[in-house]
């Protein structure tokens, strides 16, 4: 059977990724925020798997946000994190960044806490 292998990842801020959007003269996105316990290169991995097998449009754009989780032990910092000011600054950072980079149609799926990371910043 084929094997999808995430080759890396590079981070970025949502301006540096701006700037690539708007190179590529991108209008729609696909936003993935990761779950709890999930390392930003799993979270790569895994969302590369999903843009592989879910033959998803060449023209959009994927974005991966990371944010700090834990291990089971770190749960409920976790999830106060996940719903914390910094966290959802970042993101709303980030989504202003790609609708000035000229991108007008923006997909967001987030996994599990993830939604609590989506929930912060746009409640």
């Amino acid at each position: 059977a084929p094997r999808l292998t995430a080759v890396g990842w590079a981070p970025s801020g949502g301006r540096a990724f701006a700037a690539s959007a708007s190179d590529c003269r991108a209008r729609e996105a696909l936003v993935y925020i990761h779950g709890f316990n999930c390392a930003a290169d799993d979270a790569a991995k895994r969302f590369a798997q999903l843009l592989a097998l879910g033959r998803f449009p060449p023209h959009i754009v994927p974005l991966c946000f990371s944010w700090p989780t834990g291990a089971i032990r770190t749960y409920f910092v976790a999830a106060r994190f996940a719903q914390g000011h910094a966290v959802a600054a970042d993101l709303r950072a980030t989504l202003r960044a790609l609708r000035e980079s000229g991108v007008r149609e923006l997909h967001v799926l987030a996994h599990s806490m993830g939604a609590a990371v989506l929930a912060a910043a746009i409640g």
